[in-house]
């Protein structure tokens, strides 16, 4: 008995490390405006322009990207998520980078669509916090296996629940934000 217990275990463990090749690259989100976990500069604070944006080590198999763009302080005591700040779907699969200051409106010039911010408005929205706080603007940024068929008013739940079972690939980019 021992014996078939010990065979199992051996079995087990072995078939369970057993890798074909090395791990593919993590998805890498980054921008040449401030490093990782960083202060978000001040041109890109409250209604200023959006940062621009990059990614490598894309799946092979991706078909679009998804951005959420959050604050992570901003609702700490609500029920609900806390807010969105951009929010774009569709981002073509042959994209590499969003240029600076994308424009206002449901859909950028290459097709993404652009969701509404918690203003409202189809486009980027920074962080403008109360002087002294340390705010959290957190970039979620998604690989998908397939374009999303979404309204132009889909809510962040909208979007986190079409991208449900298709996310391929996922990294997160965090800037901080103090007046």
């Amino acid at each position: 008995m021992r014996t078939l217990i010990t065979s199992a275990l051996i079995f087990f463990a072995t078939t369970a490390v057993v890798q074909r090749g090395p791990a593919p690259p993590r998805l890498v989100l980054s921008s040449t405006a401030w490093m990782d976990g960083a202060k978000l500069p001040e041109k890109y604070a409250g209604m200023g322009g959006s940062p621009p944006l990059e990614w490598t080590n894309v799946p092979n198999n991706a078909v679009s990207f998804a951005l959420i763009l959050h604050d992570g302080n901003g609702a700490p005591q609500a029920t609900s998520w806390d807010p969105v700040h951009w929010m774009l779907w569709n981002i073509p699969a042959a994209a590499r980078r969003l240029a600076e200051n994308a424009p206002e409106g449901m859909k950028l010039p290459d097709g993404t669509n652009q969701g509404k911010n918690f203003g409202g408005t189809y486009a980027y929205r920074g962080s403008n916090p109360p002087p002294g706080d340390v705010h959290h603007m957190i970039f979620d940024f998604y690989a998908l296996d397939q374009q999303l068929a979404l309204s132009p008013d889909a809510t962040r739940a909208d979007l986190m629940k079409a991208m449900d079972g298709h996310v391929i690939g996922r990294t997160v980019l965090i800037a901080t934000y103090q007046k």
